[in-house]
């Protein structure tokens, strides 16, 4: 995998706007990050965890949340490999890569 450092940094146009959408989204994600209800998952994608003390408009709210978040990193994990000409079939991989940066950006 000499193309793993490359895949945090490769950017176009659509690299750009998914990533600053997900900036912005972040903000409204990040107090059930710190709640422990939200987690990052190995698989570079956003986990719901126990959401038992939420109301229902509140969990519906956040499932919708993390529905957007989860859909833009699947179309940033196939952009960022169509960029850096990796095989579509190694977008796990390139979905691994960004978990582990991810998790490391967590309070």
């Amino acid at each position: 995998m000499a193309w793993a450092q490359d895949v945090t940094t490769v950017s176009n146009p659509t690299i750009r706007t998914l990533k600053q959408r997900m900036k912005s989204r972040f903000a409204m994600l990040k107090p059930y990050f710190e709640k422990g209800v939200l987690k990052e998952a190995n698989n570079g994608y956003v986990s719901i965890g126990d959401t038992g003390k939420m109301n229902l408009k509140e969990k519906r709210d956040l499932k919708t949340l993390v529905d957007a978040e989860n859909k833009d990193r699947k179309t940033l994990y196939q952009e960022v490999a169509a960029a850096l000409n990796i095989d579509p079939a190694q977008t796990d991989k390139v979905a691994a890569i960004f978990a582990k940066e991810w998790q490391k950006s967590l309070p």
